[in-house]
C-alpha cells in the first residue's frame, strides 16, 4: 500500500467559492493538475488535501493558500510550476494597532492601486493585499526583491526610495541579459547584435520610459497618508482585524 501524505489548511468561507470556481473546474483542475484529492468543508472553511506525492500535495496546499489570501486561480495556479514560489508577509508585524494596520496596508497599495501595481510591474510579480496580508507570487528571485520593497514601505521608506531600489535592480537584470545573448563586444566596450551594429541607441537606457515607474523625490510627496484610509484594495473583509481588536 502506497504512503498518502495530507495537508490541512482553514480558509476565508468567502475564498470557498473561488477555490471550487464555477460547476467544481477550479478544484478539479489543480486536483488533475497534481493528482491530488482535494475536500472542501464548505461549512467551516477547512480543506484537506490528500495524494501519494509529497511535493504535489505541499504544492497544492501553497495554490490554496494563494487563493485564501486573495489571488485570483489563475495567478495561484503559477505555484505548479517550478520556480515559482508563494511569499505572505503579515502587516500586523509592522503595526501596533488596527489604525496602523489599515494606513500601512494603504501604503502598499497607493493611491487607486498605484504602489502595487508598480511593485509589481517592475519585478514582475503578482500581489494580493488581503486582510492582514500581503501575498506575493512570482518567480523566487523576483519574490524576493517584491518582498524587499513591501517591507520597506511598512517599515515608513518613501515610495521614490523603493522605486529607484527596483528600478536598479531591472536595470542591472537587463544588463547581464544584454551581456548573455550579446557576446560580441567591440574593443571600445560597445555590445554589437548579430548585425554588428550597437544594439542600444546612443544615450538609451535599459529601461522602459513609462512614467508610473519614474518617480521624483518631489513627486513622492503626492503619497500622502491621508489619502492610504480611502484605499481601495483586494478582499473587503475586515473580520479578522477586528477580532484581533476585540482580543486586545
Amino acid at each position: 500500500m502506497n504512503d498518502e501524505f495530507m495537508h490541512g489548511l482553514r480558509i476565508p468561507k468567502e475564498r470557498i467559492p473561488v477555490l471550487i470556481g464555477t460547476s467544481g473546474e477550479t478544484k478539479k483542475q489543480l486536483e488533475e493538475l497534481l493528482r491530488v484529492i482535494i475536500d472542501v468543508d464548505s461549512e467551516e472553511g477547512d480543506v484537506q488535501i490528500i495524494g501519494s506525492d509529497g511535493l504535489a500535495v505541499f504544492t497544492a496546499r501553497e495554490v490554496v493558500k494563494a487563493i485564501s489570501r486573495g489571488f485570483n486561480p489563475e495567478f495561484a495556479l503559477l505555484l505548479t510550476k517550478q520556480d515559482y514560489s508563494l511569499e505572505l508577509i503579515e502587516i500586523k508585524e509592522f503595526a501596533k494597532n488596527k489604525k496602523q494596520l489599515i494606513r500601512k496596508r494603504g501604503r502598499v497599495i497607493g493611491e487607486k492601486g498605484r504602489g502595487r501595481r508598480t511593485i509589481e510591474n517592475l519585478t514582475d510579480t503578482h500581489i494580493s493585499v488581503y486582510g492582514k496580508t500581503v501575498g506575493i507570487i512570482g518567480r523566487v528571485e523576483d519574490v524576493i526583491a517584491a518582498k524587499r520593497a513591501v517591507e520597506a514601505l511598512l517599515g515608513e521608506a518613501t515610495h521614490a526610495s523603493v522605486y529607484k531600489m527596483l528600478e536598479k535592480r531591472r536595470r542591472e537584470l537587463r544588463k547581464q541579459d544584454t551581456l548573455w545573448v550579446n557576446e560580441d563586444i567591440s574593443d571600445n566596450g560597445v555590445l554589437k547584435d548579430e548585425t554588428g551594429e550597437s544594439s542600444l541607441v546612443s544615450g538609451e537606457e535599459p529601461y522602459t520610459n513609462d512614467p508610473e515607474h519614474k518617480v521624483s523625490d518631489e513627486e513622492d510627496s503626492e503619497f500622502d497618508d491621508n489619502d492610504y484610509e480611502d484605499s481601495e484594495y483586494i478582499g473587503s473583509e475586515d473580520s479578522d482585524i477586528d477580532d484581533e481588536d476585540k482580543k486586545n
